[in-house]
């Protein structure tokens, strides 16, 4: 079987940040990233990605693994992408204390529409609604083309801890994230 798994990522490749022999420096342990595909749709284990946060360091997301994690993709002229925002460091504090937890916002695009935005517009994002949580520098090409299918902002993508996306919603709704973040830590109610 296991020669069976290592000939089929030989031939058919292996997705960015897929390396099922690649060692974890900390752990001495092969990292549990061992699918050889991934996707933007339901049931997908998401594509890998890395990029720069708030605080100017690499965010990725295949390091992630074990995390429940929200994607927000917003854009800073986006009227609804700040109500979000207004709720983003209370949902990963609350979530958090639960499991393990990561809201991560992704900004494509600064007041202006322009793409990427600045590393200034993010921290004026973080510091203006008080969230430590990760806001990443994102451009348009994550939701362009066959990547992140995104229809209007905000967006989010719902990952469970195994990094398979299971729900992903258009538009802001606070309750309709809330019940996904629910399903994806197998909570009833986590706003008590």
């Amino acid at each position: 079987m296991i020669r069976f798994l290592a000939l089929s990522l030989f031939l058919f490749g292996c997705a960015p940040g897929c390396n099922p022999d690649q060692i974890n420096e900390e752990t001495s342990t092969p990292d549990p990233i061992y699918w050889a595909e991934c996707g933007y749709e339901i049931g997908d284990h998401a594509c890998d990605f890395t990029l720069i946060d708030q605080n100017g360091e690499e965010w990725n997301l295949y390091s992630h693994y074990g995390e429940v994690i929200v994607l927000d993709f917003a854009t800073e002229w986006c009227g609804y992408c700040h109500t979000a925002a207004e709720e983003t460091q209370a949902t990963q504090d609350r979530i958090s204390a639960l499991v393990p937890f990561s809201y991560v916002t992704i900004l494509v695009e600064d007041m202006g529409g322009n793409s990427p935005p600045t590393f200034q517009a993010v921290q004026r994002w973080c510091e203006h609604y008080s969230i430590t949580a990760p806001v990443l520098t994102g451009d348009r090409t994550m939701i362009t083309g066959d990547n992140w299918n995104i229809s209007g902002f905000p967006s989010f993508y719902i990952l469970n801890s195994e990094l398979v996306i299971i729900d992903k919603i258009h538009g802001w709704s606070a309750t309709a994230l809330e019940s996904a973040i629910q399903s994806a830590i197998g909570l009833e109610d986590t706003q008590n």
